[in-house]
C-alpha cells in the first residue's frame, strides 16, 4: 500500500505549477512565484513527516487528521479561488487575458 501512496505524491505539482503560471500577468511574476510555490510545498513535506509519531502506529491519528485537515482547506481555497476568478471573468474587456481554474 505504501509503495501506491508514494508513487503519487509528487502528482499533483505539475499540475498545480500549471496552474500557477496560468494565472500569472506577466513574465515577471514568473521567475518568483514558481520557486517560492516549490519551496514553500518543500517545507510542507518535512512538517508532513513529523506528524506521523511511531508512538501513534498503526492508527497514526494525529498525522492523518493533520493530511485530512489540509486537504480540505485545499479544496475550499480551491472553491473560492473558482468564485473569485468567475467575478473578475466578467469584468474583464474584450481581449484581456482570462483568469484560468
Amino acid at each position: 500500500m505504501l509503495c501506491v501512496a508514494t508513487s503519487f505524491t509528487f502528482a499533483s505539482t505539475p499540475p498545480l505549477l500549471s496552474w500557477l503560471t496560468a494565472n500569472l500577468r506577466n513574465t515577471g511574476a514568473l521567475t518568483l512565484a514558481i520557486p517560492m510555490n516549490v519551496s514553500l510545498s518543500q517545507i510542507g513535506q518535512i512538517v508532513g513527516v513529523w506528524t506521523f509519531k511511531t508512538s501513534e502506529a498503526p492508527a497514526y491519528p494525529t498525522g492523518l487528521f493533520t493530511n485530512a485537515a489540509f486537504l480540505l482547506m485545499g479544496a475550499m481555497t480551491v472553491l473560492v479561488l473558482h468564485i473569485i476568478y468567475t467575478r473578475r471573468n466578467r469584468r474583464l474587456l474584450p481581449g484581456e487575458k482570462i483568469w484560468e481554474l
